[in-house]
């Protein structure tokens, strides 16, 4: 069996009632299960742009000096994340921009103006 068609559309099971199948005119009776973990990884496996897990990293960068190297690897990621967030579209839309020579702009937040935590 699939695991798409096992997530999609489910597993037949019988019904039982007290350890005995449950018959309706002489039919047996069928619930299905769905699994939602399982659609949950496919999900993230086929799109893992819209359906990643979310990190949610501080950026505490009033030290910072601009020198993007003095960054862990965790900032910098949380830092594109941003730059994506405010520019609106998302890394595949990035990469086909980047591949076709556009120009990505990114506006500042105006200073003194910071988002709540």
């Amino acid at each position: 069996m699939r695991l798409c068609s096992r997530a999609c559309d489910g597993v037949k099971k019988p019904v039982l009632y007290k350890g005995k199948q449950v018959y309706i005119q002489g039919e047996p009776l069928y619930e299905t299960e769905h699994s939602d973990a399982l659609l949950i990884m496919l999900l993230k496996a086929n799109n893992p742009d819209r359906y990643k897990d979310r990190q949610t990293i501080t950026l505490d960068l009033k030290d910072w000096d601009g020198d993007i190297t003095k960054l862990s690897p965790a900032q910098v990621d949380a830092l594109f994340e941003e730059a994506l967030e405010r520019a609106g579209i998302t890394e595949a839309e990035l990469k086909k921009a980047i591949e076709a020579g556009q120009v990505v702009e990114v506006q500042p937040e105006p200073a003194g103006e910071q988002k709540p935590a």
